[in-house]
């Protein structure tokens, strides 16, 4: 069950959805975020349009670019994904935005420690609606890697979260915790640097 790769209607598990990875590291200011899809199948389809703006209710202008760049939608393909981009390149210590841009897409397979709400934040207008707030995903290297010093972070936005609801799957933070808490799962999707 947590030790293998997580399979669904007997293909392994590829979440591309519009999420966004950030890396936790001991050092401040380091961000990597990452916007993934659906299975090719799923169409993608215009996010409705919510009260609150791409660029959310920031009001530094890098606060401003980061969350327009972490609402986008556009999906990576296999001809963007950087194959030297995998779980270990995103927890090497040392300066990501000398190794990566915010166009470079990655496809990494980790295992899900922990689902939660994201809660009010800039990107969502602080809005207290949990269906505007991003999913967290606390994603380690293997099961047996408990630091948090060694985990990527993978965001769900309710951008992407509208997307699957239009196609009839359930990307709440309740589902995804139900579903993939304790599993391995594969995700592609763009750093954000």
């Amino acid at each position: 069950m947590g030790g293998e790769l997580d399979t669904v209607a007997a293909r392994p598990l590829l979440l591309r959805f519009p999420i966004s990875t950030m890396k936790r590291l001991l050092r401040p200011g380091l961000l990597l975020a990452a916007a993934l899809f659906a299975t090719p199948a799923y169409a993608q389809k215009p996010a409705a349009a919510g009260s609150c703006p791409p660029q959310g209710d920031a009001t530094k202008p890098k606060e401003q670019a980061l969350n327009v760049l972490k609402a986008r939608t556009e999906a990576a393909t296999d001809d963007d994904v950087d194959d030297t981009a995998d779980m270990a390149a995103l927890l090497e210590p040392g300066d990501d935005t000398l190794r990566w841009t915010s166009d470079t897409a990655v496809e990494i397979t980790a295992f899900v420690m922990d689902v939660r709400d994201g809660g009010p934040a800039s990107s969502n207008c602080h809005s207290s609606n949990a269906a505007d707030h991003d999913t967290i995903l606390d994603l380690s290297p293997s099961a047996n890697v408990f630091d948090a010093g060694h985990r990527v972070v993978a965001v769900i936005t309710p951008q992407g979260r509208r997307i699957m609801a239009g196609n009839g799957v359930d990307w709440s933070t309740n589902a995804i915790q139900a579903a993939y808490t304790r599993h391995y799962v594969r995700i592609q999707g763009w750093l954000l640097t």
